[in-house]
């Protein structure tokens, strides 16, 4: 990425102009850089995690998709209901024939984990 600062100085009717132009590389903060790691270390395929009100804290690989934080949320709290048991107590695993998500709170926070079959 480039960022350029423009600067415009009038001293005694004169003008002085700087411009500075920086480059930098924009690093994951680094929620997002350990969700990376985890994904890479663990043979997991995608990692999202919401907050209480189901938006999105961080997203990676297969569970980067748009949604994916408020369908795991949403899949929590029907389970919750279904249970009479609060989050921090149920893990839940979904198979398909491509992959199997566990969906479990922690903290406060709702995970959907993915990996492949």
């Amino acid at each position: 990425h480039t960022h350029t600062h423009r600067e415009e100085r009038m001293d005694d009717s004169t003008l002085t102009t700087t411009t500075a132009t920086a480059h930098t590389t924009a690093d994951p903060d680094p929620f997002s850089a350990a969700l990376e790691k985890s994904v890479g270390d663990n043979g997991l395929s995608g990692v999202v995690t919401s907050d209480a009100n189901g938006l999105c804290v961080g997203a990676t690989g297969d569970m980067s998709f748009d949604a994916a934080a408020g369908h795991v949320v949403s899949v929590m709290s029907g389970v919750e209901k279904l249970a009479d048991a609060p989050s921090e107590d149920i893990k839940i695993s979904i198979q398909t024939t491509r992959r199997n998500i566990t969906i479990f709170c922690k903290d406060g926070y709702t995970f959907g984990v993915a990996s492949k079959n």
